[in-house]
C-alpha cells in the first residue's frame, strides 16, 4: 500500500468517527474524538492495513504527541494499539531517524506508566512495552538505566501485583534479547531478579505440596 493510499484509508476511518489523528500534530482533538479514533483503528485491525513501517511509526508518533498522559482511558487504548501493531510487525530501528521514533515510543510508555493509577492500565502499558522492546534492546541504550530502574523494581518477587510482575519480567527478557554487550554490567541485576522469582516460585510450590 502506497503512502497516499495508507493516509487516505486512515483518514477515512478517523473521519467516520469525527476525529483526525493525522492532524493532531498541529491541534489535539477532544478527548472523546481521540477515543473514537483509536477504537476505530483497533476495530479495523490497523496492523494489517499498516504494512509499511515508516507509515506505521508516523501514525504512532502522532498518537504519542496527541494523547495526554493523564488520561488513563486513552493510554490504555493506545497501549493496546501499540501491542496490536508490534505483535504483527517487527520494526527495524537501525537508522537514526527510526531510532528516534523508538525513543519517542519508549518515553511515552515510561511516562504513561508513571502517571497511571489503575492496575489494568499499567498492565496494558507493560504489555505494549514488552512488544516494543522485543529484539530492540540494542537500539535503546540511552533508556537502559531508566527501564531497568522501573522494571527490576516491578519484577521483585515480593510485588503482590502478580500480573504487573509477570509483564515486567517479560519486558526484562525482551530488553535483554540480542542486546549483547550494551547491557554489560547490568545483566547481573536482571539475573538476580529472575532467579529470585524462580526461587520464590519453587518455595510456593513446596508450601502448597506440604
Amino acid at each position: 500500500m502506497s503512502r497516499e493510499s495508507f493516509i487516505s484509508a486512515t483518514r477515512n476511518i478517523l473521519k467516520s468517527n469525527s476525529a483526525t489523528l493525522w492532524d493532531c500534530g498541529s491541534k489535539v482533538d477532544t478527548h472523546e474524538n481521540l477515543v473514537h479514533a483509536i477504537d476505530a483503528l483497533l476495530a479495523t485491525n490497523v496492523a494489517n492495513i499498516c504494512t509499511n513501517e515508516q507509515e506505521c511509526l508516523e501514525l504512532l508518533i502522532l498518537g504519542c504527541k496527541a494523547i495526554n498522559t493523564l488520561s488513563e482511558q486513552l493510554i490504555s487504548k493506545f497501549s493496546k494499539l501499540l501491542f496490536s501493531i508490534f505483535n504483527k510487525q517487527q520494526f527495524n530501528f537501525n537508522s537514526n531517524t527510526l531510532r528516534e521514533s523508538l525513543e519517542v515510543l519508549l518515553s511515552f510508555l515510561i511516562d504513561a506508566y508513571s502517571s497511571c493509577a489503575y492496575t489494568s492500565t499499567k498492565v496494558d502499558i507493560l504489555r505494549a512495552l514488552s512488544k516494543v522492546l522485543y529484539e530492540n534492546g540494542n537500539q535503546c541504550e540511552k533508556f537502559h538505566v531508566r527501564l531497568l530502574n522501573t522494571l527490576i523494581s516491578l519484577a521483585q518477587p515480593d510485588n503482590p501485583q502478580l500480573e504487573i510482575r509477570r509483564m515486567a519480567i517479560n519486558c526484562l527478557g525482551n530488553l535483554s534479547a540480542r542486546t549483547g554487550n550494551k547491557l554489560n554490567g547490568k545483566y547481573r541485576s536482571i539475573y538476580d531478579v529472575l532467579f529470585a522469582n524462580l526461587n520464590a516460585g519453587i518455595t510456593e510450590s513446596d508450601e502448597i505440596a506440604s
